[in-house]
């Protein structure tokens, strides 16, 4: 679950909505203010949560081929690792929530180079939420660990 109480609800929405917001100002030029995502058959859930008015109500959107061109050669991941990776991770992160390790993994894996990622979740300055709230004694350990990886051959634990 990303969030834990009320405060953090609020929290992931503004910060899901002012990082899409973000993200789109970025690439509106690029794709000519048309959009990059499609969401015409999208059906928007949440525990706890009735949407029935928003899927009711919400601006649908069919995105732009050449928008999801751009986006599937430029942006999307290819799991073609080359160097080891050690990827560190919030357990509540508003921003990157646990599926996006497992979707990462999934192509890591599909191109065959699981044997260079490491997948480690931490609790962070905020007892698990937050977006890159790492301790200093997280990043430096993650870090060490990477350098033993690479300069020693020690795969780390995830």
């Amino acid at each position: 679950m990303p969030f834990a109480n009320p405060l953090e609800l609020v929290q992931s929405i503004v910060t899901a909505l002012g990082g899409n917001a973000t993200s789109y100002s970025d690439f509106a030029p690029v794709f000519n203010g048309k959009p990059y995502f499609d969401n015409r058959n999208v059906t928007y859930t949440s525990s706890g949560l009735p949407l029935p008015g928003i899927n009711a109500n919400v601006g649908r959107f069919d995105a732009v081929p050449s928008a999801l061109n751009y986006m599937n050669q430029y942006y999307r991941p290819s799991g073609n690792l080359q160097i080891p990776m050690l990827m560190l991770s919030i357990s509540r992160d508003p921003v990157a929530p646990g599926f996006h390790q497992i979707a990462y993994r999934n192509v890591v894996t599909a191109a065959g180079h699981t044997d260079l990622l490491v997948q480690r979740t931490v609790n962070g300055a905020n007892n698990g939420y937050g977006h890159c709230t790492f301790t200093p004694a997280e990043l430096a350990t993650a870090f060490s660990d990477l350098v033993g990886w690479v300069e020693f051959g020690v795969k780390p634990a995830p």
